[in-house]
């Protein structure tokens, strides 16, 4: 692969969208946090010092063969991709993502005992300068990851989600 300056892109400036489980990704070019699409709304604000981060575990490929065709087939083992954002905003949005809990009679959220993720589709907008890009998860398991930080200077919570993709098979005929 040849180096290209031009296709170098560097996510200054990004945001979370949440919507139903499976809602088709959202036209990116256009989306704004403001009007995101259909079925789709921004997380809210999230931390620039602690950015997205994003991991992958799985995803393996096993071939088997037999005496005749020594790759006869191949499969992957399940993958599940998991993720980091950091929080600055705290409405009731991002406390339900984080414990899944409710809003009492006085407007205080209770947390429950049991804490219970919450499944939804998640968009990620990037932006490098006027480039976009934006990364989609039809499904994702949303729960709270650190204990949140109430200060001044650090983001208030990091929720943390995963993603389970199904496993493939390829084959090869001989």
């Amino acid at each position: 692969m040849a180096l290209d300056g031009d296709a170098v892109f560097l996510p200054g400036r990004g945001l979370p969208f949440l919507a139903a489980v499976d809602t088709a990704p959202p036209a990116y070019k256009t989306m704004t946090p403001a009007a995101p699409g259909t079925g789709w709304e921004a997380a809210g604000h999230t931390s620039r010092e602690n950015n997205v981060s994003l991991s992958k575990n799985g995803g393996e490929a096993t071939t088997t063969g037999s005496w005749w065709t020594p790759a006869l087939r191949t499969t992957y083992s399940d993958t599940t991709y998991t993720g980091t954002i950091a929080s600055l905003q705290m409405d009731k949005l991002t406390l339900d993502l984080a414990f899944n809990g409710a809003i009492d009679t006085d407007d205080g959220y209770i947390v429950p005992s049991t804490l219970t993720p919450v499944e939804k589709a998640l968009f990620i907008l990037c932006l490098d300068g006027i480039d976009r890009m934006g990364v989609y998860f039809p499904r994702v398991s949303i729960g709270i990851g650190d204990a949140p930080h109430l200060s001044t200077r650090r983001s208030s919570s990091r929720s943390r989600w995963r993603s389970r993709c199904s496993p493939r098979t390829s084959s090869t005929a001989s």
